[in-house]
């Protein structure tokens, strides 16, 4: 990345920061009504001779889960008779995936998150190794497989980044694969002036990456 992209996108950031400031305010709040906080915050402390009632704690657990935390069931159904087995096929392999993907943990995080710091946001897609076709990875496999039977006839062994090296450890993301993970709101920004998503030119994720720390001797 030369100098002057690196300019632009720091100036983005900051920009999506300070709309990302505006809200944070009103997500504490919500946060601690939740955690059932909020009126210790607000008179200073504990006080013994004051009964707080907490709705909003009881709301978020009892009553969203009744609503939308259901275990759904996704049907499929062909236009025509013709495709009436591809269509059960279809259902049987969302259902399965739904499940592989633990799509309702993920459901339930982002609901939790779009009530109490909306929006709620999710992230998906598919992972394969950089510079890979997805169109040919069965080619692609076939020719790695042979690129290490060759390197160990050489006796040249390459290992595996590690998780560190690689940056976010989401369990969720495996390679190779669909992924569905929730992204806290925290870790979401905003370009300044849009309000629907799908107009938006650019959006930008914050990543948690653990520091790998060296001992020696």
């Amino acid at each position: 990345m030369d100098l002057k992209t690196l300019h632009l996108w720091k100036a983005r950031i900051n920009r999506a920061k300070s709309i990302q400031g505006e809200v944070a305010g009103i997500w504490s709040d919500s946060l601690d009504l939740y955690n059932c906080k909020f009126f210790d915050k607000v008179y200073g402390g504990f006080d013994p001779d004051r009964v707080d009632v907490h709705f909003a704690n009881w709301y978020v657990d009892n009553l969203i889960p009744l609503v939308y935390f259901r275990d759904p069931f996704l049907f499929v159904r062909p236009r025509n008779d013709n495709y009436s087995a591809f269509a059960e096929t279809i259902e049987e392999v969302l259902n399965y995936v739904w499940g592989e993907l633990h799509l309702k943990q993920q459901f339930k995080k982002v609901i939790q998150s779009g009530f109490l710091m909306p929006p709620g946001w999710i992230k998906l897609g598919y992972t394969a190794k950089i510079g890979q076709d997805v169109g040919n990875i069965e080619n692609i496999q076939k020719k790695t497989l042979l690129q290490d039977i060759k390197n160990a006839i050489k006796g040249v062994f390459t290992s595996e980044k590690t998780p560190e090296e690689q940056g976010v450890l989401d369990l969720n993301i495996s390679e190779e694969s669909v992924f569905a993970s929730w992204i806290p709101s925290w870790n979401m920004l905003v370009p300044p002036g849009y309000h629907v998503v799908s107009q938006m030119p650019y959006l930008i994720e914050i990543e948690d990456i653990t520091l790998l720390i060296v001992t020696g001797k």
